[in-house]
Order: C-alpha cells, then structure tokens, then sequence
C-alpha cells in the first residue's frame, strides 16, 4: 500500500463532527460531561446537541477554537504513518518554537524528550490543520502523543481516527504563515505552553 499524505482519502465531515472530534481527545477535562449521551453517542442532526458540544468545546478550548479560520473544511483522513511525519509540525507560537527550526515534528521529536505511553491503536482522534492535505499541517490536538510517536521507532501506523482542517486562510497557529498578518498580539493569551518531559497519553 501506498504512504504517500497525498494518496490518503478524505472523507468530508461537518463542523459538528470535529467539534465532537476534539471533545473526545478533551475528554480528560470533561468530568461528568465524559459519559454524557452528547459525547458517547452523538447526534449530529439534533441542533440542541450541536449547540451544546460546541459550548463545551469553547469553555476548555476556546482560545485555540476560535482562532481556527471560519473558512475550514474538515475531513477525515484515511490514517497516519510514520512517513507522513515529514510533512506534520508541532502547533506555533504555544512554548514548542524553537529558532533553529520550524517547529517540524521530527525535528521537535530530537528537542523534546518526550515518552510514549500508550499505544496509538488506543488514542483518541487526532485533528491537524493546513492549507492543503498535502502538508505541512499543523497538530491542532495530539502534539505529545505524536511527538512521543515521532521519537519511536516502534510504530508503523496509527490507526487512531485523524481530522483535518482545510483553509486557504492565515492561521496564527501554523508556523509557515507569517505572524505579521494577524492583528491580535501574540501573548500568554494563546492556549498553552508544553510540558516537554511528561509522558505523552494525551
């Protein structure tokens, strides 16, 4: 079988569906909310629902979510591999940059010793972001796990379910667009800095 990103199939899924996506990866934070029918067994045609995943999602990430271009697409990607890691790099201008490179993930990998935990058949969905399927896309949710991943060499494909984002528009998370075409300040404001000696489950 063919490993090129650019063979993988997309499959189109709607808004609802990546937020859903992204609560299940959150699902740590969730409390109670984990076993809620909302996430266990979603009905994407109930507006009620939609409403309330959405809520939720801004109330843990809202400072990431809403700076996602409203212009996005989502899709599902067929699966990972280890040799699309070339053409993945860790979020932007959250604590991972370093100036001798571009947050690519397998140069973060050789920067960041980060442990793998758990076994990629075992996580949760990962959501990536670019401005095309073909790369570089940016790890919205799973920049431990996929670090971590990186950095073993006993992974052949990741099977976990992968969301991606598409959008012809300026993302202030995805290093290959130039900071000077956002108005907002880059500050403590942006959603977090990374623990780089944990171990990644997340």
């Amino acid at each position: 079988m063919r490993n090129k990103l650019e063979d993988q199939v997309l499959t189109p899924v709607s808004y609802d569906e990546f937020v859903w996506s992204f609560l299940c990866a959150e699902s740590h934070k969730l409390q109670l909310q984990r076993e809620s029918c909302i996430i266990v067994a979603p009905n994407f045609n109930d507006p009620r629902e939609n409403r309330q995943r959405t809520e939720l999602l801004d109330s843990i990430r809202g400072k990431l979510v809403q700076r996602i271009p409203r212009s996005t697409r989502w899709f599902r990607l067929q699966y990972l591999h280890p040799a699309h890691f070339q053409h993945l790099r860790v979020i932007g201008r959250c604590g991972w940059d370093n100036c001798n490179d571009q947050n690519e993930l397998l140069s973060v990998c050789r920067r960041m010793p980060i442990d793998l935990e758990s076994a990629p058949d075992h996580w949760p969905p990962l959501i990536l972001w670019g401005h095309s399927h073909t790369g570089p896309l940016t790890i919205f949710e799973g920049n431990h796990r996929l670090v971590a991943c990186a950095r073993s060499a006993q992974v052949t494909r990741i099977t976990a379910a992968v969301f991606v984002g598409l959008s012809d528009d300026p993302c202030i998370f995805h290093m290959p667009d130039d900071p000077t075409q956002f108005a907002e300040v880059m500050d403590a404001n942006l959603p977090y800095a990374p623990q780089p000696h944990s171990k990644a489950t997340l």
